[in-house]
Parts: structure tokens; sequence; C-alpha cells
């Protein structure tokens, strides 16, 4: 069983930047179906400093924690 088959969360929410080539956008997209509750939110025009490049990302990370 893969172990984060095992991993129980109230809720996560992945955001990579789209454009992000020191951890691509492609490991979120692969985690997300395997993390329960999980969210994905990838950021166009963002790279891997994704809260200070991307347009929009910042009210939807406050919706999510809200």
């Amino acid at each position: 069983m893969p172990v984060l088959t095992k991993i129980v969360l109230l809720c996560l929410l992945l955001v990579p930047g789209a454009d992000d080539i020191i951890t691509p956008p492609q490991n979120s997209r692969t985690l997300h179906p395997q993390i329960p509750n999980s969210q994905l939110l990838e950021v166009p025009d963002a790279g891997h400093a994704v809260l200070f490049q991307g347009d929009g990302a910042i009210p939807q990370i406050r919706a999510f924690l809200s």
C-alpha cells in the first residue's frame, strides 16, 4: 500500500506554478489524486515563487483557508 494512502488529512491545497522548473507542476498533478481531500491550484504564469509571481493566487488561497 502506498504511503500516501495512509495519510489522513482534513484538507490540503497544492499550489504549483505552471512555469516552475525547480519543482515541476507535474509533481503536484501526480500527488493530487493520491491525497484524499486535496485540491490543486495550478497558477499560470508563475514559477517557483508562486506567491509573488502568480496573478490572483492569493485570493484563491485565502478562500481555501477560510
